[in-house]
């Protein structure tokens, strides 16, 4: 195997291959790198729901664009901690299938749930 095709693992333990001169066996991801990957991913998936949801209200005259870029941001950035929360415990608590699958979901809308009122604005009060 060539130095351009190393084998990199990720959070679950699974290895596979990533192309490039930079993915070596000897450069391997570690858990840290992985959770901020996980963390990278809820937030462009979290960011982009929401962007496209306040560009909405924008456009209907419910929301000023200042407004709309903070709350997308707060949404970003919720999505990014409940993400990377939710893989994290989910990781810990199964190793594959179903149930963790349904444990990254429980959690992650536990964590998003929970950091709605700061996402809204509400200045971290409890709903």
């Amino acid at each position: 195997m060539s130095e351009h095709y190393g084998m990199v693992p990720y959070l679950g333990g699974v290895a596979h291959t990533q192309a490039g001169p930079r993915a070596t066996a000897s450069a391997p991801v570690g858990a840290c790198a992985a959770l901020a990957n996980l963390a990278l991913v809820g937030a462009v998936v979290g960011g982009a729901a929401a962007a496209a949801r306040n560009a909405q209200q924008v456009r209907q005259g419910r929301l000023e664009v200042a407004d709309a870029l903070l709350a997308t941001g707060r949404s970003a950035a919720a999505s990014a901690a409940a993400t990377a929360v939710a893989g994290m415990a989910a990781h810990a608590l199964a190793r594959a299938g179903v149930l963790r699958v349904a444990l990254m979901f429980g959690l992650g809308t536990a964590v998003f749930y929970g950091l709605g009122p700061w996402i809204e604005g509400d200045g971290g009060r409890a709903p």
